[in-house]
């Protein structure tokens, strides 16, 4: 069952990242270095598009070292941007202010999470790219967050069903909002209802694998994975949030810290922490 599964993913994720590379031939995909964003770069290199990934990061975030760790090894070109608090400095306003003319709360993650975009959006439209490819969706799908080893396997797709209703209603809203800042096509593969319906059908076990202790989560992306030749680092690297293996939510609470103490006319203004619901 787990080959036939893993045949089944290939074929519809595959077409779904073909369809969204739109006959382009040079198209950007932000990478973190993690399974959803590496099977998304493979599978559009594979399918002959030239594909340069865009990485951002302060200097000792999480995915800056990995990336430069694993840099020399993939078959696409990466590019690896380290952030100046300067930068983040300036991106801050920019981005508040975008987040504000959507229906989103303006709150510490969604600024977190829309600043890590923006700076690399900001990379990636400097290059030239005017289509860019991103694995939103599916940690929502493949149930890839920690909190759904809480859930026995019976509401685990329940669950993914849920989370892919918000990740719709929220995620895409502000991710779109900053791309259409840019003017750039931003395209979600794991998104494409193709995809969608496929991934809410398979079975819990094969999202989440239990062994002894430990749980894999995302089994059936890093089985694909291995299928398409993802490195093996890759393959094993645990989930870690954007916001967080960026170090940009940690550098933004640290500015917002600041400016309580120290307030200015330009103040960042973000209100209470959301409880955590995502990683």
């Amino acid at each position: 069952m787990e080959d036939k599964i893993v045949n089944q993913l290939q074929s519809v994720l595959k077409a779904s990242v073909k369809k969204n590379l739109e006959k382009e031939k040079k198209v950007a995909v932000i990478y973190s270095g993690g399974i959803d964003s590496s099977l998304i770069a493979y599978l559009a290199h594979q399918s002959g598009a030239g594909i340069t990934t865009f990485t951002v990061g302060l200097p000792d975030s999480a995915d800056i070292i990995f990336v430069l760790s694993i840099k020399k090894k993939l078959p696409f070109k990466p590019v690896v941007k380290i952030i100046t608090r300067k930068e983040l400095l300036k991106a801050l306003p920019q981005t508040r202010k975008i987040i504000q003319q959507t229906d989103l709360k303006p709150n510490l993650m969604q600024i977190s999470l829309a600043t890590c975009l923006f700076l690399v959006f900001e990379e990636i439209k400097k290059a030239g790219f005017d289509l860019v490819l991103s694995g939103q969706g599916a940690d929502e799908i493949f149930a890839g967050y920690h909190k759904f080893e809480q859930f026995p396997f019976s509401r685990i797709n329940q669950l993914c069903q849920k989370e892919l209703e918000r990740a719709l209603a929220i995620d895409r809203i502000r991710d779109q909002a900053i791309a259409g800042f840019f003017k750039i096509k931003l395209k979600n593969p794991f998104l494409e209802s193709e995809v969608t319906e496929l991934a809410l059908k398979i079975p819990p076990q094969l999202k989440l694998k239990k062994k002894g202790k430990k749980t894999i989560h995302k089994y059936i992306l890093r089985k694909l994975g291995q299928r398409v030749g993802i490195l093996k680092e890759t393959l094993t690297r645990p989930k870690k949030a954007f916001q967080y293996s960026t170090l940009i939510q940690r550098e933004i609470e640290k500015i917002t810290r600041r400016q309580q103490f120290c307030p200015r006319p330009d103040k960042l203004t973000l209100g209470k922490r959301p409880p955590i619901g995502r990683e």
